[in-house]
């Protein structure tokens, strides 16, 4: 069910926060929901391009919902998965920039592990 939530995230706001709020009902098997989310960045690096940065929204999204509610199970899983991910924006422009600002935003408001 999660993958063709994932596989349906877009960059509207209804089309991030749609899939945030599923994902993050997996709060408590944070790291197979994180894998899953690696997975559908793959699927959409083959098929869907612009879909990657929708992708990102939604673990920005998760990251810091789920931190600032529930704790850090979310960003550990994540940080075990973001790197693969991040590699796969830089290599197009247009989502590298993306990726940047949203890395910028973590930064700035210390969502890490």
């Amino acid at each position: 069910a999660l993958r063709g939530v994932l596989d349906g995230a877009d960059a509207s706001a209804e089309g991030v926060r749609g899939p945030s709020s599923y994902m993050q009902r997996f709060y408590d098997s944070a790291p197979a929901a994180a894998a899953e989310w690696s997975a559908a960045m793959v699927r959409a690096d083959m098929d869907a391009p612009p879909r990657l940065v929708a992708l990102l929204y939604v673990c920005n999204d998760v990251a810091q919902v789920t931190k600032a509610k529930r704790g850090g199970a979310f960003i550990d899983a994540f940080a075990a998965v973001l790197e693969p991910a991040l590699r796969l924006m830089g290599r197009r422009r247009e989502t590298e920039a993306k990726a940047r600002r949203t890395l910028g935003v973590w930064r700035q408001r210390q969502v890490s592990a």
